[in-house]
């Protein structure tokens, strides 16, 4: 047993017009627990007040360490936070969310009655009580992948956000987040849901997720990421064979709405990107990444919640060749939503 029994991992950039309130948000949730706990904020080379203010804080209470690292992203700050965590458990939270309050003495009480289980995933909507598996094969990994995936009736965060990993599962199986662009978390989650040996899934409340609004405009990185990102999940889950055909076709029938939705579509309607350049590499992408393979689960759209106009449209149009079609309606819907994707 380590001196502490969580480690609690913040990256922070620019934070410095939330994060007291975080932080106090924060100390609210560990309650009477201070003295099992660490929160490791690492600041990712903030330009504005944040590290002070972190700082400020730390004199207050005895668990907030803080280090400064020249900018390098995300995935480089968790993963340092991993070598320094010295928890049996880690978990991961962002620097402008909230938590409830004492959540701790819950959690305490999960990680004793479960006999301190490799995995523990709070705030699972469509659960009233814990579920708890022990000795995993891969049918129950996949059953818990879909939760994750957001698959059928009971669904997780797809993220960070309520997760808490037995350190030790992490370092055996040297577990860390790859340097890619977008959904580096899911990545993660996937990897280590991959070498977990046991699991509880609880509603219990805990971690209140602020909606990034940045998550619904355009970025340079929706493109090339998405595709990093569907190549290193189809190389992780290739052993789980036709097992793991939804969440694979999940997967790329949401790449390609971010691809038409934040990328291909406002770039066109910047005038950036013409109509035709645009589709035209669109449908070389789906060609050579055939994402055809993918876009016909109509099941999967449905149980995912991934069936809405917008999308159903897309997968329709792409099917029957109207990449240019396809772009001029994204645009088009969005002009009519009064959505500008530019920030």
């Amino acid at each position: 047993m380590s001196n502490y029994l969580v480690s609690f991992i913040m990256p922070t950039y620019n934070s410095e017009e939330y994060i007291i309130r975080t932080l106090k948000s924060f100390d609210e949730m560990v309650g009477n627990k201070r003295e099992q706990i660490e929160l490791l904020c690492i600041d990712d080379g903030s330009a504005d007040q944040t590290l002070n203010k972190i700082k400020e804080f730390a004199k207050n209470v005895g668990y907030v360490k803080y280090e400064s690292l020249s900018h390098g992203g995300v995935s480089t700050v968790r993963n340092h936070g991993l070598d320094i965590a010295q928890g049996e458990y880690v978990s991961f939270i962002d620097s402008d969310d909230f938590y409830q309050k004492d959540f701790l003495d819950l959690f305490f009480e999960q990680v004793e009655r479960y006999n301190h289980p490799d995995l523990l995933i709070e705030d699972v909507k469509g659960i009233n009580l814990d579920f708890y598996k022990n000795d995993l094969n891969e049918e129950n990994r996949i059953s818990i992948l879909n939760v994750i995936y957001r698959i059928g009736e009971i669904t997780a965060e797809t993220g960070v956000a309520s997760k808490f990993i037995r350190k030790d599962v992490i370092d055996r199986a040297n577990i860390s987040y790859l340097p890619i662009p977008v959904s580096e978390d899911v990545l993660f989650n996937v990897n280590v849901i991959n070498n977990i040996k046991s699991i509880v899934i609880s509603g219990e409340k805990y971690y209140l997720v602020q909606e990034s609004h940045t998550l619904a405009f355009y970025n340079r990185e929706n493109k090339d990421g998405q595709l990093r990102y569907l190549a290193e999940l189809s190389k992780i889950l290739n052993h789980y064979g036709d097992l793991a055909n939804d969440i694979i076709d999940l997967a790329y029938q949401k790449a390609l709405n971010i691809m038409i939705e934040k990328y291909y579509g406002p770039l066109c309607a910047s005038k950036k990107l013409s109509f035709g350049v645009a589709a035209n590499e669109l449908k070389k992408i789906v060609k050579r990444q055939a994402f055809y393979n993918h876009l016909n689960n109509q099941r999967v759209s449905i149980v995912s919640g991934n069936n809405g106009f917008r999308y159903k449209t897309f997968r329709f149009l792409i099917t029957k060749g109207l990449f240019k079609g396809c772009l001029l309606f994204d645009v088009i819907l969005d002009k009519i939503k009064g959505y500008d994707r530019f920030k």
